[in-house]
């Protein structure tokens, strides 16, 4: 069966709602973060039992030491480490002064919220995050994401809520 939309006509699409999406939404710096995860100190000895660092070091890690305390994990024995990455992503932000108590259309964005738009292609790490950082303030997903587009150029719409 023949392809039912013409590349040209894909290429056009995708060239004027890429210019329509720059013209409306406000590129912001878009940071996808991640549970946090623990693992056990690479420069010292860990001791199971009372789940703490042996201040000993491994004889394998970056930084060998001889005093009280290992220099990475201070002591702890474990890394807690947060695992952000940047997408790319339109964002509108709700602003102006409104009261919360008039009439809102159907996927109106309320006060203080947001709304990101991205490609298809950048959508797993925005479903696999904990929170977004827009502009370095925290916002969570609420809702169902809505995938819109054509072809090649399909988007991928979030509403976000501001994270208190």
């Amino acid at each position: 069966m023949a392809d039912p939309i013409p590349n040209k006509l894909d290429v056009l699409y995708r060239t004027k709602i890429t210019a329509l999406n720059l013209s409306l939404s406000k590129r912001a710096k878009v940071v996808c973060v991640y549970p946090e995860t623990v693992t056990q100190c690479p420069n010292c000895k860990y001791d199971h039992v009372h789940k703490s660092s042996l201040n000993v070091y491994n004889g394998t890690g970056p930084e060998p030491f001889t005093g009280n305390r290992c220099p990475v994990c201070r002591g702890v024995g474990q890394i807690k480490s947060v695992v952000r990455r940047r997408v790319q992503a339109n964002v509108r932000y709700k602003h102006g002064d409104t009261d919360g108590n008039e009439y809102r259309a159907q996927g109106e964005i309320l006060e203080g919220d947001a709304m990101i738009k991205l490609l298809v292609r950048d959508r797993a790490p925005v479903d696999e995050c904990e929170y977004l950082l827009l502009d370095g303030v925290r916002y969570k997903k609420i809702g169902t994401p809505l995938q819109r587009g054509l072809k090649s150029y399909v988007i991928v719409q979030y509403q976000l809520k501001l994270d208190s």
